[in-house]
């Protein structure tokens, strides 16, 4: 018998004060974007300027679903896999996703990968048929996975892939690049600053008046403290299953798949990163769920320039293990 639980993102909490300070004021928005509830807040001079600014946002994630979702069947990813035999010109949301895909798949040897369509695929049929993938299905669709087929030529912003298998999906990183792109069109629009949070996803640009940047409470369902950091011109991106799991044959199996293996995850782990490029510390926060606490210390090159904590849950009890500068995040806030 399955009993799985109802998906809900690892929850990143933010903590604000509805306050005016001066002649700035503070506005917030809500929508729907990307198949998931998007929040955009922002400080400005007025409140055209804020409305302004909120638009402009939304505008941009609603342009980033256009480009890099694979549920709409006109968006821009959908299209170009079924022509990129031949070098294809991409957008610039596109582009960012699927140069960082690859920067970040190369940095963690595969423990995250845009091409593993396949196997969520094969393992969301598993979930609904409470059965294990069989062997035979699993093996196919590893075969269609591999970061390493699809080759970008930055000069020129193109891609090709000679390999008809391959497909692309950004669900573990076109949260974060959206959130990303979204803060600095509302900076542009006239926000003196912005918190953009997509699901679990979040941009802090800029600081809210009298103060040195955007608290945030991390929580990700892992037993014990859910620290508050503060952000200024930073990303952050908390990735989980504590939540998002199901029980098949008593075995406890993630919705979160390690590419290289084609398997779920079967410990419970929460990883969150906190960086300057929101669609890498998207990317980065799934790839250490894979990667592990015990490993992830001996992967600074992948990191370097994050702070990071991963915790997973096995059978000694809770194993954890955090960047040399995550207590700098905390202690800025006191």
């Amino acid at each position: 018998m399955c009993n799985r639980s109802a998906w809900v993102c690892a929850a990143l909490t933010t903590l604000l004060v509805a306050v005016a300070h001066g002649e700035e004021i503070r506005q917030s928005a809500t929508q729907i974007v990307m198949g998931v509830e998007a929040k955009v807040t922002v400080y400005a001079g007025d409140e055209h300027m804020a409305t302004r600014a909120i638009e402009a946002a939304f505008k941009e994630l609603v342009l980033c679903d256009e480009s890099l979702s694979n549920v709409l069947e006109w968006s821009e990813v959908r299209q170009v896999t079924h022509k990129w035999s031949d070098w294809v010109d991409l957008s610039d949301p596109l582009w960012s996703a699927l140069f960082e895909s690859v920067r970040v798949a190369r940095a963690t040897d595969g423990a995250f990968d845009p091409t593993c369509a396949p196997l969520n695929a094969l393992w969301k049929e598993s979930r609904t048929s409470c059965a294990l993938p069989r062997s035979d299905s699993m093996a196919c669709a590893l075969e269609s996975v591999g970061w390493n087929r699809i080759e970008l030529d930055p000069a020129t912003r193109r891609v090709r892939c000679v390999d008809p298998r391959v497909t692309i999906e950004f669900g573990a990183i076109g949260k974060g690049l959206a959130a990303h792109r979204a803060a600095l069109r509302a900076h542009e629009a006239g926000a003196v600053a912005s918190l953009v949070t997509v699901a679990g996803d979040i941009r802090a640009q800029g600081h809210p008046p009298a103060a040195n940047g955007w608290r945030i409470q991390i929580e990700d369902g892992i037993p014990g403290d859910d620290p508050t950091i503060v952000l200024c011109d930073a990303s952050v991106s908390t990735s989980g299953d504590l939540e998002q799991y199901s029980m098949i044959d008593g075995i406890r199996f993630s919705h979160i798949l390690d590419p290289r293996t084609g398997f779920a995850l079967r410990q419970p782990t929460a990883a969150t990163v906190v960086g300057s490029n929101g669609a890498a510390v998207d990317a980065l926060a799934t790839a250490l769920c894979v990667i592990g606490p015990i490993s992830a210390a001996a992967s600074p090159t992948a990191l370097k320039g994050c702070a990071c904590r991963v915790t997973r849950i096995d059978e000694t009890g809770v194993v954890q293990w955090t960047s040399s500068n995550w207590a700098s995040l905390t202690e800025a806030q006191r």
